[in-house]
């Protein structure tokens, strides 16, 4: 019975490579340094996303039951008791029956709103002292607190492999830094007599190696640090030599 299989089936290696129990260290990264890596535990929200009822539309925060006869030919006219503005605090006008109050979007729901006419289904007086509305308001023009994301809930579990996406959503949800898997080491080995590198003159019956170049490309997409070494000839000596120059080195 020899030390090792001679012929390996491309299922009997992945059999072989996924037995294998790798030290997966982890560390901290900013999220400018986040991209394709791997998180190593489960991420929650810290806030409530949207963390406070606003106003997806520009537009006049209403009583939605003040406004559900409004027409185009039989406009309901409300009296503008003033403006609110995105990222203003303390804004504590209210909506009463029979009155509106000018939105942003962004902008937190005024105390007695429950929904949103579009600025573009509205018409004021030179003194936008009354606006008139051409259509009923619509409620689902509120995004509510929370909506998205809860505070304590987990959107991006262990094992998630950053992008852009899930970069953004970390940074929504309140998070500056995220725990990751370091970079493996990963040694890429070409083998075979026939094998030059690229830019080299061929001579009868030599090609180019190439696996090496796609191989350590993927390596890199896939968040880990690919370790190219020239090709080695099919000689058990010389591979055994540079395998164990990969267990030197390398983590795969």
């Amino acid at each position: 019975m020899p030390e090792y299989e001679y012929f390996v089936s491309v299922d009997r290696a992945v059999e072989i490579s996924s037995s294998v129990k790798l030290d997966m260290k982890t560390e901290t990264v900013s999220l400018d340094e986040a991209e394709h890596r791997i998180l190593s535990e489960d991420i929650s929200s810290l806030i409530d996303d949207p963390p406070f009822d606003n106003s997806s539309m520009d537009g006049y925060a209403v009583i939605q039951s003040d406004t559900t006869t409004a027409t185009e030919m039989k406009p309901v006219v409300l009296k503008v008791r003033g403006e609110v503005k995105a990222a203003k605090t303390n804004q504590q006008i209210k909506v009463e029956p029979g009155t509106a109050i000018r939105i942003m979007t962004g902008a937190p729901m005024p105390p007695g709103a429950d929904a949103i006419i579009m600025i573009e289904k509205t018409s004021t007086n030179d003194e936008i002292t009354e606006v008139r509305l051409f259509e009923p308001a619509k409620s689902n023009w509120v995004r509510k607190r929370g909506e998205n994301i809860k505070q304590g809930q987990v959107a991006l579990p262990k094992g998630t492999f950053l992008t852009a996406a899930e970069i953004g959503l970390a940074a929504t949800m309140g998070h500056p830094t995220l725990p990751v898997i370091q970079r493996l080491k990963v040694m890429i080995i070409s083998t075979g007599d026939e094998l030059i590198s690229t830019g080299e003159p061929l001579e009868q019956g030599q090609i180019y190696e190439s696996n090496s170049y796609s191989i350590a490309s993927l390596v890199s997409e896939l968040g880990h640090t690919p370790i190219r070494v020239p090709a080695v000839s099919d000689s058990i000596e010389q591979l055994r030599t540079n395998l164990d120059l990969a267990a030197s080195v390398a983590d795969v």
